[in-house]
């Protein structure tokens, strides 16, 4: 298996974002977590949410949807070289073409039924594809942009298995071959499917790991060995880091923190130095507990707690491209002012579907809500 790149790292009380998850990284290049680009399925609208984002974001641009909207994901669908937003609207998925300046144009729409979706190029023609599935159903389908005709895309080509109630879906590097594998979770256990480079569009069946009930939270070379590691926060409450070895499997997880259970977990830089720290969102406030070397360890708690940072749903991502990760909950955003220093929270409702992603190429990514029925894009 060949090393992980990059997912979004969002968790749901005690489930993650399988979000993130098509293979793009964060502004300050730090992994994202996983989910289907925003977390489980489901309704990611939010009522009548006001926002107020930190200092740098416009004022909002509204794109209406026609559907009930589960997750959003971005890519080049049309590979014009702008990133484009797909909407997976339950009966159908909406691709809203980008310009390249951040604002959206034209809407198609595709009869795919699904309310999770992840874009990438998952058979390496250089030609961004669509990963779908719907939150408790039986099966992930791909489908291939038309390298012929770009802009539109081939049959739906089914993961070879029958799943028990999808839970999470990610995406990532795992096995060497430079094109995106994903990992699936549903009722049963949390496999790896392998892309076939050989038959396109297809997956094998690969490594299960860690044990039902385990929610990902991230990808990166947590014992810096060169290879990328798996971090999950356990069904017990634990924190724990699985190693690969030699590239090709997870080794057995082993436990670094507990932190406790039904609460929202992620990992990030949040003091001087290259070691991923712990975030969890309490009722009280963020907890931080630091690594304080650069090799795998025991994570110790810092004094005192992050205000505002609480809440089901805990994304951890640079907000503002300053290469500083922030911190993204349920009621808004809490930017990370210096080192191990946080700003107040700037009140922005999010829910699963909201992402932040770069779609004018300028370093800082814009923020995608969906709103009473509409996607609100805020640029920076």
């Amino acid at each position: 298996m060949r090393p992980l790149f990059a997912l979004v790292l969002l968790s749901g009380g005690c489930s993650a974002l399988l979000g993130i998850s098509d293979p793009v990284a964060s502004a300050n290049g730090t992994p994202g977590g996983l989910g289907g680009d925003g977390g489980p399925g489901g309704d990611g609208s939010t009522s009548g949410a006001r926002c107020t984002p930190p200092a740098g974001f416009a004022g909002p641009d509204y794109y209406p949807l026609a559907g009930t909207a589960g997750l959003l994901t971005t890519a080049d669908f049309d590979h014009d070289g702008n990133e484009d937003v797909a909407v997976a609207l339950t009966t159908k998925v909406s691709i809203y073409y980008g310009d390249g300046h951040g604002k959206l144009g034209r809407a198609q729409d595709f009869a795919f039924p699904a309310n999770g979706v992840i874009g990438g190029d998952f058979d390496g023609d250089f030609y961004d594809d669509l990963v779908l599935w719907t939150a408790g159903g039986a099966s992930v389908v791909v489908h291939r942009q038309d390298a012929a005709h770009p802009g539109t895309f081939l049959p739906a080509q089914v993961l070879p298995t029958t799943f028990s109630g999808i839970a999470q879906v990610a995406s990532g590097l795992l096995d060497g071959n430079n094109v995106p594998d994903l990992i699936v979770e549903d009722g049963a256990e949390l496999r790896v499917y392998d892309a076939n480079l050989l038959f396109a569009g297809t997956f094998s069946k690969d490594d299960l790991i860690g044990t039902t009930g385990d929610q990902p939270l991230q990808l990166a070379d947590f014992d810096h060995a060169g290879r990328d590691d798996i971090a999950f926060h356990g069904h017990d409450g634990a924190v724990a880091i699985a190693p690969q070895v030699n590239g090709v499997s997870f080794g057995t997880p082993v436990t670094v923190a507990t932190v406790g259970t039904d609460l929202a977990v992620g990992l990030g830089h949040f003091e001087a130095g290259s070691a991923f720290d712990i975030v969890v969102a309490t009722p009280v406030g963020g907890m931080l507990l630091h690594q304080p070397t650069t090799a795998l360890s025991q994570f110790e708690p810092v004094t005192g707690t992050i205000t505002g940072v609480s809440g089901s749903r805990l994304q951890v991502v640079d907000v503002d491209g300053d290469g500083r990760d922030d911190l993204v909950v349920d009621a808004g955003i809490v930017r990370q002012s210096s080192p191990g220093g946080f700003a107040p929270l700037a009140p922005c409702a999010t829910t699963s579907a909201t992402l932040f992603r770069d779609l004018d190429g300028n370093g800082k990514p814009e923020m995608l809500r969906i709103v009473d029925g509409q996607l609100e894009v805020r640029i920076q």
